[in-house]
């Protein structure tokens, strides 16, 4: 039982969000291979589990086992030099690296200290509760309207108004459905936003990019990167960067 991440390329070689999304609707052009299966880990191996082994026995244990194919590949990794890692992951454009500690334990469904994602540009997962109208090429959808959960209540946490190619269309088809009548926000978003907002039902997370947080808790420039597909809404909580 392996674990790892399904992952598309662009031309260059590099994981791609956005074409994630456009090959998950099955647009993959003539000659494409779609997606990667990207392998980080290992869990159970003959019979026994490994949850409790160290990082580094899993991995030297998954690079016997992981046969070859070019639809999945072991992740890289280094051991030293993080500070030239993450400035080599900056220089190609990528979201990230993950830091984690060698001797660390798989912990299922849960978070650890001992692994950490370090961002290079700020993402966050965001649920929609709604949607303003646009003007001219963004007739019927402006912007999206977040927010994230806490102590079990939708918190709203302002707009997604910046988007890419189709994106647009492709998240009227998919709020149309989700229409209501309420806001899911508790308390309600301002009132110049609830005045021309349309609400939807809290099933739809999205990714966002976005410079960093307002005093009061929004999202401040963000930027819709795609849809997350299969993730639990009430999963979506405020993230913040440790120094």
């Amino acid at each position: 039982m392996v674990d790892g991440e399904v992952i598309a390329l662009d031309d260059a070689g590099e994981p791609d969000f956005a074409l994630l999304q456009d090959r998950i609707k099955h647009r993959s052009l003539p000659g494409q291979t779609g997606f990667v299966y990207e392998v980080f880990d290992l869990l159970h191996l003959d019979g026994r589990s490994l949850l409790d082994e160290p990082l580094e026995t899993r991995r030297h244990l998954l690079a016997g086992v992981l046969r070859a194919d070019p639809r999945v590949r072991l992740s890289e990794h280094i051991e030293t030099d993080g500070l030239a890692f993450f400035e080599a992951a900056r220089a190609r454009g990528l979201e990230g690296i993950m830091a984690k500690k060698r001797s660390s334990a798989y912990v299922p469904g849960g978070r650890t200290m001992a692994w950490q994602k370090i961002k290079i540009r700020p993402e966050q997962e965001l649920v929609v509760g709604g949607w303003t109208p646009g003007a001219g090429k963004a007739f019927g959808l402006g912007a999206l309207l977040v927010g994230v959960y806490e102590d079990g209540a939708l918190r709203y946490a302002g707009k997604v108004g910046a988007f890419m190619g189709t994106s647009r269309g492709e998240l009227q088809a998919a709020l149309q459905p989700l229409a209501t009548d309420t806001t899911p926000f508790d308390p309600p978003p301002p009132k110049p936003v609830a005045q021309t907002a349309s609400w939807a039902r809290p099933e739809l997370v999205i990714r966002a990019e976005f410079a960093g947080w307002t005093g009061d808790g929004k999202v401040r420039q963000a930027a819709y990167k795609g849809i997350d597909l299969g993730k639990d809404p009430r999963t979506v909580k405020r993230e913040v960067a440790r120094a």
